[in-house]
């Protein structure tokens, strides 16, 4: 949980600042709660079972940015 909070946070952080070109991720202004982004991460993880090898931190991005795109 500590991995999806610290993740979360610099979304958060990013999005905060003027410059949001750094992440492709708009979460919802009310943000989304850790059981939300450890789901999306699983079915993630279900949906592409190939990729479990390489490293988390890439794949919570990649699972983030397909739940939540910015400009859609």
């Amino acid at each position: 949980m500590g991995y999806f909070d610290g993740a979360l946070g610099v979304i958060a952080l990013i999005a905060a600042t003027d410059d949001k070109a750094g992440v492709p991720i708009c979460l919802p202004e009310s943000g989304i709660s850790l059981n939300q982004a450890v789901k999306i991460f699983q079915k993630w993880g279900a949906d592409h079972p190939e990729w479990l090898h390489e490293p988390a931190r890439i794949h919570v991005a990649l699972s983030l940015m397909q739940a939540f795109p910015c400009g859609k």
